[in-house]
């Protein structure tokens, strides 16, 4: 694992901590998103909607 992040650095030609800086950002949007997906999900099903009827919601 460490020789194939110490490649991918070489490609991007960014510094040890500018990787994990971005990795480490993009991992707390990974998150972020996860959690707003969880929240929408919640949300449609706390009003009796599944993946169905928001399909046919969009289309009207």
């Amino acid at each position: 694992m460490v020789e194939l992040v110490e490649e991918v650095m070489r490609q991007q030609e960014s510094s040890e901590s500018e990787f994990i800086r971005e990795a480490v950002l993009r991992y707390i949007e990974e998150c972020e998103w996860r959690r707003l997906l969880q929240y929408g999900d919640a949300k449609a099903r706390a009003h009796g909607m599944d993946p169905e009827n928001v399909a046919a919601l969009v289309e009207e």
